[in-house]
């Protein structure tokens, strides 16, 4: 059985910034679960998070629409 240390646990910039090198060199989802000790599914949410947050589509917290923080 794999070891999921890390399921469930927030991520860390730090880790993240590594899930984006890994990424951007290839690494496929099955060996960055490995890496992280996380689930594969973990793996691809955090990556479609990325791309979007790249893109400009969300923000790293979500805020509501009707909040003053959504200036």
């Amino acid at each position: 059985m794999a070891d999921l240390a890390n399921s469930g646990k927030p991520w860390t910039d730090k880790e993240e910034r590594r899930l984006a090198w890994l990424l951007s060199e290839g690494a496929s989802v099955t060996t960055l679960s490995a890496e992280f000790k996380r689930t594969e599914a973990a793996i691809r949410d955090k990556r479609q998070e990325m791309t979007r947050r790249a893109r400009g589509q969300v923000s790293r917290y979500a805020v509501r629409r009707d909040s003053p923080l959504a200036a």
